[in-house]
């Protein structure tokens, strides 16, 4: 028997400080030279490969290093680049973090590739894209350079690549198949096979872990006509096909006989690894046997992993990690765990190891390494909490269904939120700046009291509150500055978690993750995100969402015990975040997120796996934790990047009421399928990739929501960014998302001649006594139960302080009324500063709806010089205060001051561009006036919606001054309704409110936008029309 030797797959390439991550960071804010990284990042290379060489790891490979990702490394390497990235003037280095990041500036405008989860880890790679004009060829030259630059340190490694089958599989496809680039994939090995050999490699590793999942016929077919004149030509180069995540039942015979000098594979992972081996396994090849756990932390059984390698029984054995080292944190030295607790973990140093004392006791020596190892696992690590798994024993399939159904549910929380169409929120997070990670970190270190503290977080929660409001985000967040990690965050307020200090692993790019490790049986200890929340939705009127993590992510994102079943920790993590769910239901949150961002992460490889061993006690321990709550309460979730498609039904199974994907980056590709599947969930696809510090513009996201409408109904959409912004910066968070808001805003007025239904509101005016002021209060009272979309209160023209009134009666419909409110603002007579006071008063009001007009001539009141037009009045709102939805007056009949129809549609042009979001017109009698007016708005671009002011005419008084001061056309038949009835006030009346019904009638059966009735603070009038037509306003148009 020859001597066993060891052998890894790859190291952690962050660094054991995350030197890397930092290094990259401050080269992309231009801190730091592209020679001083490339410095930083030589000097981590020449680390791994002396800390493999002094650990005694007989075999050390290379090339497993990456600035960003191993999968863009190699479309690097084989000029599987885009043109427009090939064509940026920059060095090659930047052009790959262009095509990692985006890019957005002078030279041009470049997406970032897609980015999916790598198999079943929390790692994310970037997906090639290839096309007719993609020429598969080896251009690059980062596997040689490093190869030489760790031989001129006297270590000939073992360069490690992806290979051509996992290479093709993982990359995506426009009017071409992965066959098609078969013949130029095999040159392209073949020229990195002999420029190896040259420069005296002995060995190549070739990752093909895309051979571990359901192969079909084709795939063993490409996989053949790959590799088959590939290992023809490979000469003296000797060739390791590696393979992690699984077992290659599917393929192991071709794998056995083609012409392998070694064949990697996973003992841990691989369910029927140790079956195939044993059963035979050729002599003349070596086994690289994976029997270290590269995903876990936990140290290795020796006992175990002897006991399958003997029953392997070959010849020619490497012992191995299961997969790349890349998955664990670096080392545990770092940790101050008491002994007890540290003796029981190993990461990536210490598996070295581990590698080493099983290599040895194999070979029949280090027996007191197997004594230490086998006495370790006889200790008793944690006590069990029986009333818990007697709890978990317990459950009934009724603990697992939330009651009542969906589609029931979906009715009440519409007639519970009154919610725009598409409505607009964000995933969670925002901007974890270095002042919020540094006050947390002084907090941590008793460097700031408990006061001072809380203080930070509510500024910073008020601060970002505000700036939601006031671009006019519907659904709040409050930003999660108390938080360091979605996962940590909650194991910290939890029994039977631990943490680390430095247990960084690497996510994608410069994103580094420390996953808490769970150490024994959980239970939440005391309430974790009532206190923030509760404050967030104190402190404004809009709904803010509670923000939870789902305790299938939570499990994910943690380094899981190996004593008990998955199922069983996911069940007591459920069973804690329910209590916090029904305790944010509770204290009056009414929308509740619970994240489920790695749903996908543990999903078994092979499809036959994916019920009996995931998904039927994954989706119903996310049930489980929403189970309890009431009908109107509204709970979302939402999933980062992966593949969905083939799993939807168990999505819609998990019984949300709203999902997000992280989609964008992945080209919407889940849309089809959500359709296919008549998906019920309301869902927010992801309109921009947060991954990519690129500012989308209002076109780019106005055509992402036209494509998620061309697949979703609109009632079903929501809108928000793809994920949480904690690891962006402010300014672009902003841009970003104030784009996104425009864009919204412009697609439901593109949506407004078709998907909506009729607004009915009402106009008021603020009174002049204190009866005035209390015979307004009832009236306000009576139109407030005929549920109006809004009211507007115009100002009052015998007061110097020409809006105190209007904003105290907004106020009281805003506030006391809870209806939304509308406040008149005339240009005429306000200064800047005037603005400014009067929106800032409305703000702290919650009003955001303002109706801007010119004013009329008010000879008690003096002119102001700062605004001459309507128009300049909306653009300082506009470009100020974008969270006010700005509505702008017009006159169907023409402005007694416009030359003509021709000049009133070019003064209403500007009111629009210069930003109104609607706009009301003036009172008419004749509805054909209307007509001819929308038609000339349509002609003349005004795509806003036009709002129809009508006013009931229930007294000869009324009558005469709107015949004595407006220019409307009187037609015949309301003519004839004043001859008839001036000496009969009440038939009067009566006739005038059916005269304005008839008007309403024929305008909404014409799909006008909306009814604006002019009540002249006559509640009555209001009633008896609504009472008549009401139904008429719940007709979609």
């Amino acid at each position: 028997m020859m001597t066993t030797t060891t052998t890894i797959i790859g190291f952690p390439r962050i660094g054991e400080k995350r030197e890397l991550k930092f290094a990259t960071e401050k080269y992309f804010k231009n801190k730091i030279s592209q020679e001083e990284l490339q410095t930083t990042a030589k000097e981590l290379r020449k680390s791994n490969w002396k800390l493999l060489q002094q650990e005694g790891i007989d075999a050390i490979p290379s090339n497993d290093f990456s600035y960003y990702d191993q999968t863009l490394d190699a479309a690097f390497l084989f000029n599987l680049v885009p043109q427009d990235v090939q064509d940026l003037p920059f060095s090659e280095l930047d052009k790959y973090f262009a095509l990692a990041r985006g890019y957005q500036g002078e030279e041009g405008n470049v997406l970032a590739w897609p980015m999916k989860k790598w198999f079943n880890t929390n790692y994310h790679y970037l997906v090639p894209q290839l096309n007719r004009d993609t020429h598969f060829k080896l251009t690059g030259n980062k596997i040689f350079a490093e190869f030489e630059e760790a031989k001129e340190l006297g270590i000939i490694t073992r360069p490690v690549l992806i290979g051509p089958f996992t290479l093709l599989k993982l990359s995506e496809y426009q009017n071409v198949t992965a066959r098609d680039f078969i013949n130029d994939a095999v040159t392209a090995y073949k020229e990195v096979f002999n420029r190896l050999a040259d420069s005296g490699a002995k060995w190549i590793q070739l990752d093909d872990p895309a051979l571990v999942k359901d192969l079909t016929t084709e795939d063993r077919q490409l996989f053949n006509e790959l590799y088959q004149p590939l290992l023809n030509a490979k000469g003296k180069l000797k060739v390791l096909l590696q393979t992690y995540f699984g077992d290659v039942r599917d393929i192991y015979d071709d794998l056995i006989e083609l012409p392998f000098d070694g064949l990697g594979l996973d003992f841990v992972e691989g369910k029927q690894t140790l079956q195939l081996v044993s059963h035979h396994f050729p002599e003349d090849k070596t086994l690289f046997a994976g029997i270290v756990n590269g995903k876990n932390i936990w140290r290795n059984h020796y006992d175990k992993s002897l006991t399958q390698l003997k029953k392997a029984g070959v010849k020619k054995l490497v012992v191995s990690t299961s997969c790349s080292l890349l998955h664990v944190p670096i080392t545990v030295k770092n940790e101050n765990f008491e002994p007890a607790v540290k003796e029981h973990f190993a990461f990536a140093v210490e598996k070295l190891g581990e590698l080493n004392d099983l290599a040895a006791i194999y070979e029949g020596s280090a027996k007191e390494k197997l004594r230490a190892n086998q006495e370790l696992f006889a200790k008793q690590r944690v006590q069990e909490d029986a009333e818990l798994h007697k709890q978990i024993a317990n459950l009934k399939d009724e603990d697992f269904v939330r009651q009542p159904a969906r589609q029931v549910r979906e009715k009440i929380q519409k007639a519970e939120f009154h919610l725009p169409l598409l409505p607009t929120t964000t995933i969670g997070s925002f901007p974890q700046t270095k002042e919020v990670r540094q006050t947390r970190r002084q907090f941590r270190r008793h460097e700031i009291n408990q006061e001072q503290y809380d203080n930070f977080i509510k500024g910073k929660i008020d601060e970002w509150l505000k700036w939601q409001e006031k671009i006019g985000l519907d659904v709040l967040v409050h930003g999660e500055f108390e938080r360091n990690d979605m996962v940590e965050y909650f194991g910290q307020h939890l029994s039977g978690y631990i943490f680390s200090k430095n247990a960084w692993v690497q996510s994608y790019g410069t994103r580094c993750v420390k996953p808490p490790i769970i150490w024994g049986d959980i239970k939440r200890q005391q309430p974790i995100t009532i206190k923030w929340s509760k404050y967030a939705q104190s402190q404004t009127k809009k709904l803010v969402k509670g923000m939870l993590t789902g305790p299938v992510t939570i499990l994910n994102w943690s380094f899981p015990r190996e004593d008990i079943s998955l199922r069983e920790s996911t069940l007591q993590l459920a069973l804690a975040i329910q209590k916090e769910v029904l305790d944010l239901e509770a204290n009056g949150i009414k929308i509740i997120q619970i994240d489920e961002a790695a749903l996908r992460e543990k999903l078994p490889l092979r499809k036959s796996d994916w019920y009996s061993e995931y998904l039927n006690w994954a989706i119903p321990a996310f049930r489980l934790v929403h189970s309890k709550v009431k009908p109107e309460t509204q709970i979302h979730t939402h999933m980062c990047y992966s593949e969905f498609s083939d799993i939807v039904p168990a999505i819609d199974a998990m019984d949300a009421d709203v999902i997000s994907f992280e989609a964008s980056r992945s080209n919407l590709e889940i849309l089809d399928t959500l359709k296919k599947q008549h998906f019920e969930t309301e869902v927010g696809p992801g309109v921009y990739d947060i991954h990519s510090p690129r500012i989308p513009s209002v076109d780019e996201v106005k055509a992402t929501i036209n494509r998620i409408l061309a697949k979703i109904a609109a009632p079903k959409v929501w809108i928000n960014p793809d994920c949480g912004l904690k690891t962006r910066g402010v300014e672009e968070t902003r841009a970003s998302l104030a784009n996104v808001i425009e864009a919204t805003r412009e697609v439901r007025r593109q949506l407004g001649e078709g998907d909506y239904m009729t607004t009915l509101s009402y106009e008021v005016f603020p009174p002049n006594s204190t009866v005035g002021i209390n015979h307004l209060n009832q009236v306000l009272t009576s139109l407030r139960d005929l549920s109006p979309d809004f009211i507007s209160v115009t100002c009052n023209s015998n007061t110097k302080q020409l809006a105190h009134e209007t904003v105290r009666v907004a106020d009281y419909v805003e506030n006391d009324c809870q209806v939304p409110a509308m406040a008149h603002l005339p240009a005429w007579y306000l200064s800047r500063e005037d603005v400014d006071r009067i929106l800032e008063q409305l703000r702290v009001c919650h009003v955001d709806r303002v109706l801007v007009l010119r004013g009329d001539e008010r000879p008690k009141l003096e002119k102001k010089t700062d605004f001459a037009h309507a128009s300049d009045l909306i653009a300082y709102i506009k470009q100020n205060y974008p969270d006010f939805q700005i509505t702008g007056a017009c006159y169907p009949e023409k402005h007694p001051e416009s030359l003509s129809m021709v000049d009133e549609i070019q003064h209403l042009k500007l009111k629009v561009e210069s930003g109104c979001d609607q706009i009301i017109t003036q009172l008419f009698l004749d509805n054909h006036s209307y007509y001819r007016f929308r038609e000339l708005c349509a002609i003349g671009g005004i795509d806003v919606p036009i709002i129809a002011g009508i006013m009931p005419v229930v007294n000869e008084r009324q009558a005469n001054r709107i015949l004595r001061t407006s220019a409307v056309t009187v037609p015949e038949k309301f003519k004839d309704i004043l001859a008839k009835y001036h000496d009969h006030p009440q038939a009067l009346k009566q006739a005038g409110i059916t005269y304005a019904i008839d008007q309403i009638v024929d305008l909404v059966t014409n799909d006008v936008s909306g009814i604006h009735l002019y009540t002249m603070n006559h509640s009555d009038t209001a009633r008896q029309v609504k009472q008549n037509i009401g139904s008429l306003f719940r007709v979609c148009c």
